[in-house]
């Protein structure tokens, strides 16, 4: 009966890891009831390595996408393909942004030059982990936010899906 007991309480605790810590059980969820989502995002400015200079309040009235990711990252870099492979039609729309946040990169030519060699549409950038920190990112997380800055997806880790769920949380928005 004791090692039952210590058995169902070691999984109990292990299922509540997985909740707090998505990423750590390798899937992703949409948050719905995230303290971010419904909120508005935290100012940020990033910089992309051609030195333009990215603010969030000049990004408002436009539909923008946030893909945190690294280079050394495997479901970082299949997210990624599969969402720019979803969105890349929207690349040209003023009323729509999508940036590559890179996060937790510890070098930064090794993002850029993998970003150029995959053709990337959108832009990457970099606020040395300011934003992902401050929302507590991991490797990959996806944020779609509003024309009024409103946080109104996020999704941690990956599974297959997730971009096909940000494109139809995109269409919705715009």
């Amino acid at each position: 009966m004791k090692t039952i007991l210590v058995f169902v309480f070691g999984l109990l605790g292990f299922v509540s890891i997985c909740n707090a810590h998505v990423t750590a059980c390798d899937h992703a969820v949409l948050l719905k009831d995230s303290a971010r989502v419904g909120e508005p995002i935290s100012s940020f400015a990033m910089k992309t390595p051609d030195g333009k200079v990215l603010k969030a309040d000049q990004l408002k009235g436009k539909i923008l996408v946030l893909d945190f990711w690294a280079s050394w990252c495997g479901p970082c870099r299949k997210l990624t393909f599969e969402v720019d492979s979803l969105l890349g039609a929207y690349h040209s729309s003023p009323n729509f942004q999508m940036i590559g946040v890179n996060f937790q990169e510890n070098k930064v030519e090794a993002a850029m030059q993998y970003w150029k060699r995959h053709g990337y549409k959108f832009p990457m950038a970099s606020d040395n982990d300011v934003l992902g920190n401050s929302i507590k990112a991991g490797n990959p997380t996806i944020l779609v936010i509003d024309k009024k800055g409103v946080v109104r997806g996020r999704w941690d880790g990956y599974t297959r899906g997730a971009a096909r769920e940000v494109k139809l949380l995109v269409d919705s928005l715009l």
